[in-house]
């Protein structure tokens, strides 16, 4: 007997391959390209069913399934440290920059009035120091927009310092600073996330998975090497239906077709 198999002289133009490039707010063609991953990922769609079995019936009776909840997720293993992928992973981070050990003026006896480079949001809380030793505020100073006013002058030659957090513009030598809230605003939910995998029937176009309206599912970790490794940034993205058409499943495969 001939060994059977499936293989036939189509199967060459019929395979996908890995990994893929990940992209937020695909479109046409083009959107933001997450950059590298490691390790591959994964595309799930779970539709569970039930089934009404009615009295008399032994088993499932054809016509009586029905689709109950419906989830679609895609996951991958970042490894670009950027603020827009690590904005990514909190369901709504405050995005700010941070200002550290800013130096605003040295003292002269007689100024009691300093100007920060930026307006303070507040989502840190200002620290003012003079000579390196924390003030108070209110009892030693006040902060109006980017003003700094003592209640007394500080000593001449000291240095003055600030801490602070503003609007995330950072310089060189600043930081971005990522705090969670707790809320969920529309503006955490990306149009869509699209994987692009090769797909050998077609020399142009890839085959694309794709979740729509996703969010991540609220967790962070950090998987960190033991050596000298590249750290991962594991995340998972959940679809969500959209308010206006809860009928149609938020997820979608476009495959190409093969070159005939």
């Amino acid at each position: 007997m001939a060994l059977k198999h499936g293989v036939t002289s189509s199967t060459a133009s019929r395979i996908v391959l890995g990994p893929g490039a990940l992209y937020a707010n695909w479109q046409n063609g083009t959107g933001t390209l997450l950059g590298a991953t490691v390790g591959g990922g994964s595309f799930t769609i779970t539709r569970s069913k039930y089934s009404v079995k009615p009295d008399g019936a032994k088993g499932k009776v054809k016509g009586l399934d029905f689709i109950g909840e419906v989830s679609a997720t895609l996951t991958a293993n970042l490894v670009e440290a950027t603020v827009a992928n690590l904005v990514k992973f909190g369901l709504a981070f405050n995005q700010s920059s941070f200002a550290s050990g800013n130096t605003i003026g040295t003292g002269t006896g007689s100024l009691t009035t300093f100007a920060l480079a930026s307006t303070p949001d507040n989502v840190v809380a200002p620290k003012i120091f003079v000579a390196g030793v924390e003030k108070s505020l209110t009892t030693d100073y006040s902060i109006s927009g980017t003003t700094v006013t003592f209640v007394t002058a500080p000593a001449s030659d000291a240095v003055i310092t600030a801490d602070y957090s503003y609007a995330a513009s950072a310089t060189s030598g600043d930081f971005y600073m990522l705090r969670g809230d707790t809320t969920v605003a529309a503006a955490d939910y990306l149009t869509n996330l699209a994987l692009l995998l090769e797909y050998t029937g077609d020399s142009t176009d890839p085959m694309v998975l794709v979740i729509k309206n996703p969010t991540t599912n609220g967790e962070f970790a950090l998987n960190l090497p033991t050596g000298q490794e590249e750290v991962i940034f594991p995340i998972t993205w959940e679809a969500a239906f959209d308010s206006s058409s809860l009928t149609v499943e938020p997820w979608e495969i476009l495959i190409p077709e093969p070159a005939s």
